[in-house]
């Protein structure tokens, strides 16, 4: 099972994507004032492909609060459209349940 997993919570977001309940690919990135301008092509680059589509996903993990809310919504937005054309689940996830399995 592949998963894309979206943070989007902090000035430091991150996308990463599982397989098999392991971490496959990971990326970490300063997100402040910039997150609308790189969030889809750290999730290109983690994917490893040039369309989502190819990817193969079976659903998308997105954080979904509490948090910023302009990071948020940037996120789930991104993760909604992307499921909604892939036509894949999408779930939100709480960040404070996040960040506890650190």
């Amino acid at each position: 099972m592949r998963i894309l997993g979206i943070e989007t919570s902090g000035d430091t977001s991150s996308v990463a994507l599982l397989e098999d309940n392991e971490v496959a690919s990971e990326e970490i990135f300063a997100s402040r004032r910039t997150i609308c301008q790189v969030l889809v092509g750290h999730i290109l680059s983690v994917v490893g492909t040039e369309t989502i589509v190819a990817a193969r996903l079976d659903g998308i993990a997105v954080s979904s609060g509490p948090a910023s809310f302009t990071g948020l919504r940037v996120g789930v937005t991104t993760a909604k459209a992307l499921a909604y054309s892939c036509q894949i689940p999408v779930v939100g996830v709480s960040t404070l349940a996040a960040t506890d399995c650190i």
